[in-house]
């Protein structure tokens, strides 16, 4: 599948490929190969192939971390745009609290209609300057689920970077 990956492919395509290997002392390893055509035969055909190998295991451990407390955390957990005020992310356990009938019912809405009352203009400046100041914000809110229904619950927002984006 490979070799008809590269057959068809352009000669400034970078074909990446992720896989699992064992080491000389018996350890699996992930491991990202990327390649690309570096020569053809007269007829076009793949004469030659350049390519590298990267060991990628502790990347991948951590991102697994990650997604483990990410996912498992018995609090919910909103991934917030802070340009656009939408939701970008959420855990199970959001969707659970929040009665909905799956994540993507919470994705790309404004968190603040989960609220029983929405925050002011003046509200969310004083956020804004306390999350400046402190570098975290958390107040106790009334919110309503999906469903109508209104439970009481603590609302914590602290910045945090991604890929260089806020």
């Amino acid at each position: 599948a490979r070799m008809v990956q590269l057959q068809s492919a352009s000669d400034e395509d970078i074909l990446e490929i992720e896989y699992r290997l064992r080491d000389a002392q018996g350890e699996w390893r992930t491991v990202l190969g990327r390649e690309i055509v570096f020569a053809r035969t007269p007829d076009g055909r793949v004469k030659q192939v350049l390519g590298t190998v990267t060991d990628i295991t502790q990347l991948k451990q951590t991102q697994d971390l990650l997604e483990s407390i990410f996912n498992e955390s018995t609090d919910a957990i909103f991934l917030v745009n802070p340009e656009t005020g939408l939701i970008a992310d959420c855990n199970q356990t959001a969707v659970e609290l929040f009665e909905a009938t799956s994540k993507n019912e919470l994705l790309n809405i404004d968190g603040s209609t989960l609220q029983k009352q929405s925050f002011t203009p003046e509200d969310l400046i004083s956020i804004l300057d306390e999350i400046d100041r402190y570098g975290f914000w958390s107040r106790e809110l009334e919110y309503v689920t999906k469903k109508g229904k209104p439970f009481w619950g603590n609302l914590a927002a602290k910045p945090i970077q991604v890929a260089g984006q806020r």
